[in-house]
C-alpha cells in the first residue's frame, strides 16, 4: 500500500483555521486558495474537518462541501458534526468519499457497521485523539476536551471489530506545534493493536517524521500547519 500524504484542512464558517493543541483557533485564509495549491501537488486525498462542529453541536456545512468537491477532483475525507446516518448520507451525497467520525462513536459505535454496509469499509473512518496526562496517554474527543474514560488500545480494537476501514490518529499535544517531539514508541504500540490502516496527524514537521511513520508501519500522514506554512511540500514528500 502506498504511503499517503493528506492535507488536513480545518474549517470554521468557510474559513481555514489553525490553532495549537486544538485551541486558540485563528483564521489563516480561504480554504479554496489552499486547495488550489495542494491540488496541483497531487495529494492522495484531502481531509476536510470542521474541528468545532461537535463541540458546539452544529452540523457540517454540506453546501460548502458540495462547492469544494465540484471544483477539485480528488478524494475527500470529511469529518466534524456527523451525528447520525442522515448526516453521513448528506456527506456522501455532497462529495465525500470517506466520512471520519469521533465524538458520536461514544454514543453509538454501531453506526460504523451501518456505514460500512452501505458505502463500503474503505469509506468508513474513525478518528482517535489522545493526550498525555502525567506519564500516560488518555483517549479524548471534541477537540481533546473530553475524556470518555476508555482504554485507548481497547477502543481501537472495538473500532476494528465494528468494521472501521481505517483510523486517523491525532495527538492533541502535538497539534499545530513545531519541533515538538512525537512519541513514536507510543505510535508503534498503537500500530501493534490493530490491523487496519493508520493515519497519523499532529506536529509533523519534517521528512524524518514521515520516514519514522513509514518505519513503524503507518499508512499515511495528515498534515496541516507545515503544509499551510509551506515548510513542507506534498510533491517533495511524495
Amino acid at each position: 500500500m502506498t504511503f499517503r500524504i493528506i492535507p488536513r484542512l480545518e474549517i470554521k464558517n468557510r474559513h481555514l483555521i489553525k490553532g495549537k493543541k486544538m485551541e486558540g483557533l485563528k483564521k489563516i485564509g480561504d480554504p479554496i486558495e489552499f486547495l488550489k495549491t495542494y491540488y496541483q501537488e497531487e495529494p492522495d486525498e484531502i481531509f476536510i474537518c470542521d474541528i468545532v462542529a461537535s463541540l458546539y453541536s452544529r452540523k457540517f456545512d454540506f453546501d460548502y462541501l458540495r462547492e469544494l468537491s465540484k471544483n477539485f477532483f480528488i478524494p475527500f475525507a470529511v469529518g466534524g458534526g456527523l451525528n447520525n446516518l442522515r448526516d453521513v448520507n448528506l456527506a456522501f451525497k455532497n462529495g465525500a468519499d470517506k466520512v471520519v467520525l469521533n465524538s458520536y462513536l461514544f454514543k453509538d459505535i454501531s453506526i460504523l457497521n451501518k456505514i460500512s454496509n452501505v458505502y463500503g469499509k474503505q469509506s468508513t473512518v474513525a478518528e482517535v485523539q489522545f493526550k498525555k496526562i502525567s506519564n500516560s496517554y488518555e483517549l479524548r474527543y471534541e477537540s481533546g476536551r473530553n475524556n470518555p474514560k476508555r482504554n485507548i488500545f481497547e477502543w481501537m480494537q472495538k473500532l476494528e471489530k465494528n468494521c472501521v476501514g481505517e483510523i486517523y490518529i491525532t495527538s492533541v499535544d502535538n497539534d499545530g506545534m513545531k519541533n515538538k517531539e512525537i512519541d513514536f514508541n507510543f505510535l508503534k504500540e498503537m500500530r501493534k493493536t490493530v490491523e487496519v490502516p493508520l493515519i497519523y496527524g499532529g506536529g509533523i514537521s519534517s521528512r524524518k517524521d514521515i520516514d519514522k511513520l513509514l518505519k513503524i508501519g503507518f499508512q499515511g500522514a495528515a498534515i496541516s500547519r507545515s503544509l499551510h506554512n509551506k515548510e513542507l511540500k506534498i510533491c517533495d514528500l511524495k
